[in-house]
């Protein structure tokens, strides 16, 4: 019943409103926004991949999000190791040095554990370059607090690997938001027959969340629960699909009670064309405010 009554509480101050906050979490994008190093927007250009060198100058450049998204998913063949990955750099991310120098060491250090000789297709940062780093980002922190509005009490499940971009800032809001936990699948081990594991569960109870391997059997406890799957860009809907059916036909969660949010949505008949999710607008509580203003701080 706590549970229930903060999670109400948080909804009715973030359904107070959007339109002030707009202003720093989706701030207009400009064509000097910052882009990715010439070697990383060469390497796309020329492989689809970036390796343990191009990674390095994503970390030295400031691009940390990018280094989180990509460090995980070119561990995606080893789930245990990509486990230790996660938490580490979620503990990194969550407990972010004042000193600039010191956070880059801490993902350094992440890199030589864990990916040295590593090789992992990166052509979707093209699309991230279009709209710059910070203008992505902003869109997934502008989308988080639509998805907490529209379905407060819904449990937020992660399709790897782009939202983990934002990870940061889903716990951040997430435990704001009084929710016990969120979820990350991954569509290409929910599809696999073979596969034993689905993704993960970050719990968020304590100030440092825990990252935790889980089954497709340990979806289950995803039963009898409202879930909203959040993506980046739904194009023919056939991921999301993927995923709906694994949660009905085995976590037991009814259709009925599963939503669907993502950035942008490409029309298939003009596949180059990305159209924005809509976001409401209205004005939002200036203590709320300034709390999101700190959570999202870079």
């Amino acid at each position: 019943m706590a549970q229930a009554e903060s999670i109400a509480g948080s909804s009715t101050r973030i359904s107070s409103g959007l339109r002030t906050l707009r202003e720093f979490v989706s701030p207009p994008v400009h064509h000097t926004e910052k882009i990715y190093p010439r070697s990383v927007l060469d390497a796309i250009r020329e492989a689809g991949t970036l390796e343990e060198e191009e990674l390095i100058d994503l970390i030295n450049n400031n691009f940390p999000r990018e280094f989180l998204y990509l460090g995980t998913k070119a561990l995606a063949a080893t789930p245990e190791i990509q486990e230790q990955f996660l938490q580490e750099a979620l503990s990194v991310f969550m407990d972010k040095p004042a000193d600039d120098e010191v956070f880059k060491a801490e993902l350094e250090r992440l890199l030589e554990h864990f990916l040295k000789n590593v090789s992992v297709k990166a052509a979707k940062l093209a699309q991230l370059n279009r709209y710059s780093s910070a203008g992505w980002l902003g869109k997934f922190k502008e989308l988080i607090l639509t998805t907490l509005e529209e379905t407060p009490s819904a449990v937020p499940v992660l399709l790897a690997h782009v939202p983990l971009l934002a990870l940061p800032d889903f716990v951040k809001m997430y435990q704001e938001a009084g929710h016990q936990a969120l979820y990350v699948l991954n569509p290409a081990w929910v599809d696999d027959s073979e596969s034993e594991y689905a993704g993960y569960r970050v719990e968020l109870q304590d100030i440092y969340p825990q990252v935790r391997l889980i089954t497709k059997d340990e979806t289950q406890e995803l039963s009898g629960k409202s879930v909203v799957l959040i993506d980046d860009t739904i194009k023919s809907g056939k991921t999301m699909e993927k995923v709906r059916q694994f949660l009905t036909s085995e976590a037991s969660v009814e259709d009925s009670q599963i939503s669907e949010q993502a950035v942008t949505r490409v029309p298939q008949n003009e596949p180059q064309k990305l159209i924005e999710t809509p976001m409401p607008h209205s004005e939002i509580s200036i203590p709320f405010r300034e709390r999101l203003r700190n959570m999202f701080k870079q």
